[in-house]
């Protein structure tokens, strides 16, 4: 059985029957200052649902949750009492993430390593962001780009944590693209800003990227992760934050797309109780255009800007080959199949609140289909106002 919040007073335990539907049995929450107890209703209270009503039941602006709690201050809280936590301290090993400042470290689980995350301070929602981006990433099993792999944890002392897979080994170490400029052919980022042009001059010029089919396939991942980063609304794909992998032979290929913290609006804890059935429109459509903008500039060093997805993409969806490859790539998948896939890992963890759940299928949907269909029509003379219009009854048909 699985477990929801359907108020502040009562959950509901569900799972599907032989029969197709739902079944549901309500419980009611007692709270006794900080602790609460659980308790079932009876056997009476049991009943049996269609699956079409159950959704309807999760949709309902008060089901906060599967297994964790949106505080008054729009905190997330586990129920740690209904969870099985973990002592990852158990699991430490040697490696060091970050320098001696950062609050990044490692473990071996199940003879994995992995670099684990803790939350940031503020409650925001940065674990689960990186959890759900690299998994919507890998959803497309693509072998053309990945991300690294992440995990889930609850542990004792630092609450919920995410782990992400080292994927560096024995004879193979990350070099992220800021730390690989030769200035002996002029790719120093130090005499460059941080833009398209810069990056892709960059690439090609690179001497470490010992082959033309190399240096191809890296600039054609980098505008794979570009794609992706506007869809899940990244704000700091920074040079820090991709790379290339090196062998020590010296032979470079394009890094998994790492620390994808920075996308699904970590920080939407501050405004989530803005996101209701009556706002939900507003609130999504905010956020599927007006904001973010890419960390990416145009410009010269004298006079650069930062700008936004979907405009860029507008403007040079045509003209860069590797962009235009990226983007048919995508019209290959129907936002149904985008839905579905989203869903899929929403539903599968235990830690991700109902109410930040959907707003993530709301907000990756409607981009998904700003990138795919909004960029399109706006190179017909339609205003972004009016896409969105459109758009977003097309999602809600859905």
């Amino acid at each position: 059985m699985s477990e929801i919040f359907v108020s502040t007073n009562f959950y509901v335990n569900w799972c599907y029957n032989k029969k197709g539907g739902v079944s549901v049995i309500l419980c009611r929450i007692e709270r006794q200052g900080s602790s609460i107890s659980v308790n079932t209703l009876g056997e009476k209270s049991e009943r049996i649902v269609t699956v079409a009503a159950f959704k309807r039941i999760l949709q309902n602006e008060m089901c906060l949750c599967q297994n964790a709690i949106l505080t008054k201050d729009n905190k997330l809280r586990i129920v740690k009492n209904r969870f099985e936590t973990i002592d990852l301290q158990k699991f430490v090993n040697f490696k060091n993430y970050g320098g001696k400042t950062s609050n990044k470290y490692g473990i071996t689980y199940n003879n994995v390593d992995y670099m684990v995350k803790p939350a940031k301070s503020g409650g925001d929602f940065s674990v689960i962001s990186e959890y759900v981006a690299s998994h919507f990433i890998n959803s497309f099993n693509s072998k053309q780009f990945s991300a690294h792999e992440t995990l889930l944890f609850l542990d004792k002392k630092q609450g919920l944590v995410v782990a992400c897979k080292d994927f560096t080994k024995k004879g193979i170490k990350l070099h992220s693209y800021g730390e690989t400029g030769q200035s002996s052919e002029d790719t120093d980022m130090t005499t460059k800003i941080y833009s398209y042009a810069d990056i892709c001059y960059s690439i090609l010029k690179h001497t470490k990227l010992n082959s033309d089919t190399v240096k191809s396939n890296m600039l054609q991942h980098f505008w794979f992760m570009f794609c992706l980063d506007a869809v899940l609304g990244n704000r700091d794909r920074n040079p820090g934050n991709w790379g290339y992998l090196v062998r020590n032979k010296g032979n470079y290929f394009a890094a998994p797309m790492y620390d994808n913290a920075g996308s699904l609006f970590s920080d939407v804890n501050r405004k989530i109780t803005e996101y209701t059935r009556e706002s939900r429109r507003k609130f999504i459509l905010e956020r599927s255009y007006f904001y973010p903008a890419s960390v990416l500039e145009t410009g010269n060093q004298a006079q650069h800007r930062r700008t936004n997805y979907f405009d860029y993409i507008a403007a040079n969806g045509l003209q860069i080959k590797e962009l235009s490859n990226a983007l048919n790539y995508f019209n290959s998948f129907d936002v149904a199949t985008i839905k579905r896939q989203i869903t899929d890992i929403i539903i599968s963890s235990e830690y991700i609140p109902y109410k930040l759940g959907y707003f993530y299928i709301d907000v990756v949907c409607m981009r998904y289909l700003m990138l795919i269909s909004g960029t399109k029509m706006y190179r017909q003379n339609m205003s972004w106002e009016e896409i969105q219009s459109i758009l977003w009854e097309k999602y809600i048909r859905i």
